[in-house]
Parts: C-alpha cells; structure tokens; sequence
C-alpha cells in the first residue's frame, strides 16, 4: 500500500499538520475555536468563538 492522504484508516485532519501527534483539529467534536478580535459595538479586546471549523465548515456550538 502506498503512502497516500486518501488511505481510508487514517483520521480525517481539517487543521494544517501539527507538530503534536496528539493535536485535536478544531473540528473535532465539542471544540470551540476561540480567536482574538475587536467588539464591533466598542471596539474593546475580545475572545471570539467560532461556531464553524474554519477549514471544512463543521457545524460548532457556542459553549457558556
């Protein structure tokens, strides 16, 4: 068997490679991705929660 992406055992990654073997890829379930930006009402610093994975779209939930 060649050395391919498209081998059907290996997991499905929607991050670019981690140097960690054991990175969870931000669209693994109950992840949230959190991003730094600005509040577009104030403009103070926030911490902004993705609710989709920003390389294949899975659907994420705001988490309290």
């Amino acid at each position: 068997m060649s050395d391919s992406n498209d081998d059907p055992l290996m997991p499905v990654v929607c991050a670019p490679e981690h140097p960690d073997p054991d990175f969870v890829s931000p669209c693994a379930k109950d992840h949230m991705t959190v991003i730094l930006g600005l509040c577009p009402n104030c403009g103070s610093d926030v911490k902004i929660e993705m609710k989709n994975c920003p390389e294949c779209n899975y659907k994420l939930g705001y988490k309290d």
